[in-house]
């Protein structure tokens, strides 16, 4: 359940599950694949750290990208604020404790992982490719960027962390906007259309 309201106890105690310091966190929930467009997120907060210390980008997901963005965060010299974390089964704890939500996608279908942030109440930054328009309304509950732009990410990113009303306003539509349009059974059967692809895939 995405509504969930956890105490500032809890929400300490997934700080520190996720080995997270105190200030603003920046996260992306996905696989780690060259589509997804980590390495754009990872360059854009080697622009943000040199213009303001203290934030860190929890980056959850497993993939075949891994070891590769690893070593770029330690090329870039940004390990201390990127934190890496495997793949969760219950992803509204780690959306409990980020500030914002970011998705650089190159490409990209709907995007449930940006309408479960929406549904948690976050500011969305992410890539201006496949259905995303349709749940980022620009300059309302988010930001979109031009796909595989460092620069442009880290404009959006900033802005929205460095305004702390407007972060606030975009995460109240966002959480308006699931509510309104999107309802448990659209959720429904987004992973049941998923499922029957699977099944599909693997009879073959």
């Amino acid at each position: 359940n995405f509504k969930r309201n956890y105490s500032g106890k809890e929400k300490e105690d997934i700080r520190k599950e996720f080995k997270l310091l105190n200030g603003p966190v920046v996260g992306i929930i996905a696989r780690l694949s060259s589509v997804k467009g980590h390495e754009y997120l990872i360059k854009a907060a080697k622009l943000i750290l040199s213009k303001k210390q203290g934030i860190q980008f929890l980056i959850i997901g497993d993939g075949p990208k891994k070891n590769r963005l690893k070593k770029l965060v330690t090329t870039l010299k940004i390990d201390k604020n990127i934190i890496f974390h495997e793949s969760v089964l219950d992803t509204a704890r780690p959306l409990a404790i980020m500030d914002l939500f970011v998705m650089p996608s190159i490409s990209e279908g709907l995007g449930l992982a940006i309408l479960e942030a929406m549904a948690s109440g976050l500011p969305i930054v992410a890539s201006n490719v496949g259905g995303i328009y349709s749940l980022v309304s620009e300059g309302k509950n988010g930001i979109l960027v031009s796909p595989k732009s460092p620069e442009a990410l880290k404009e959006a990113i900033l802005k929205i962390i460095d305004n702390h009303k407007l972060a606030e306003g975009m995460g109240h539509l966002s959480q308006k906007i699931c509510e309104n349009d999107f309802s448990l059974s659209f959720f429904a059967d987004q992973v049941e259309a998923v499922y029957s692809q699977v099944l599909e895939s693997s009879g073959k």
